[in-house]
């Protein structure tokens, strides 16, 4: 089964405590335009995280942008994560049978040179479940070669493997064999609970940006 986009404000999904930070996981909806849209424009990446150059911010800013504004568009699914009500990571996918197609994921400090720790692995974590809880076979993605963090490191780490590309990009995939490997080993260091009472939630006024 395809997960569907809910007609909702964002909605808690799941929980966990890392270190002294508590992370929830909501999914977005069409409804959290106003909410992405500030959150987006409250972002000074280069001042969070000093140290890269201007084509690595170019990068990073424009993945994050896509990945908060892409909520609304048809048979995209949503993952915003926050560490104690402050968010710092996105992640985007659709999913069109037999394949999910992940595309965009970003995360942020929300203290300067500080990212959260594993909040990209909690959204990875969630992200692998719906897609072993679905009829889908494969997950595809795209790595920007020049983008900050070393992103086809950190995919290749969490299972995905190289199938081509150019100079820019590096197309990659992974598997439910594969997926089910990766996310048995997450579960080991990150307790992440579903959210059973999952009311939705108007995030301007729940959240701090």
């Amino acid at each position: 089964m395809i997960p569907n986009n809910i007609n909702f404000r964002g909605i808690p999904i799941a929980k966990t405590k890392i270190a002294e930070n508590n992370l929830t996981l909501y999914k977005l909806t069409s409804r959290d335009k106003e909410f992405t849209d500030r959150l987006y424009h409250s972002l000074n990446l280069p001042e969070l995280y000093p140290g890269f150059n201007k084509l690595q911010y170019g990068i990073w800013d424009e993945v994050t942008h896509l990945g908060l504004s892409q909520t609304y568009e048809k048979n995209q699914n949503t993952m915003l994560i926050t560490a104690d009500n402050r968010p710092c990571g996105v992640l985007n996918y659709s999913a069109h049978s037999p394949k999910f197609n992940l595309n965009y994921v970003s995360t942020w400090p929300i203290k300067i040179g500080q990212k959260v720790p594993l909040a990209g692995k909690t959204l990875f974590m969630e992200f692998f479940r719906q897609f072993l809880n679905s009829d889908c076979r494969t997950i595809e993605l795209c790595a920007l070669k020049y983008a900050p963090f070393s992103a086809i490191s950190k995919y290749l780490s969490l299972g995905f493997k190289p199938r081509g590309g150019d100079n820019f990009r590096e197309l990659m995939r992974t598997d439910r064999e594969s997926a089910a490997k990766t996310l048995q080993k997450l579960e080991q260091s990150i307790n992440l609970s579903s959210v059973k009472d999952s009311n939705d939630y108007d995030l301007i006024q729940r959240l701090e940006i």
